[in-house]
């Protein structure tokens, strides 16, 4: 059991890998289509700090909203499973009617540990990228 707890746990990062990967798409897209406006702020004061920390706010509240809406939409079906279990097994595969959940808050408290962490490293890309923009060069790309 613990060996398909594990692997669980790897498949279900793997899909937050692929969830970060695209952020970090989005970020960049919106930091291209942004370039010329990121650089006049940067022309007229915005420090490297406040940069970074803008892009960092904006891979937060995307990330956010996303890891929200999964809790929302996750945690009352498994709780709902493991109290009144709802998906039936094939009873000529298993032994067992239904399928078993447990949902542990250790488990919970690990997954979104893992969450946060690659969460604010795919918000670091496009911040730390927007810090190498040099303000004078951004605004000659409007064209």
């Amino acid at each position: 059991m613990n060996i398909e707890k594990l692997g669980s746990f790897l498949a279900l990062n793997l899909i937050i890998l692929l969830a970060a990967f695209n952020l970090v798409a989005s970020l960049m897209l919106l930091l291209l289509e942004k370039r010329w406006e990121s650089g006049i702020l940067k022309a007229v004061g915005m420090s490297r700090s406040q940069a970074l920390r803008t892009y960092l706010y904006l891979g937060w509240i995307n990330g956010g909203i996303g890891i929200t809406a999964a809790l929302v939409l996750t945690l009352p079906l498994l709780l709902i499973q493991q109290f009144h279990p709802f998906i039936p097994l094939p009873q000529d595969v298993y032994f067992i009617e239904w399928l078993p959940v447990q949902l542990h808050l250790s488990d919970l408290l690990v997954t979104l540990l893992t969450l946060f962490l690659l969460l604010t490293a795919a918000s670091l890309i496009p911040a730390l990228r927007v810090n190498k923009l040099s303000p004078l060069q951004a605004i000659q790309m409007k064209n």
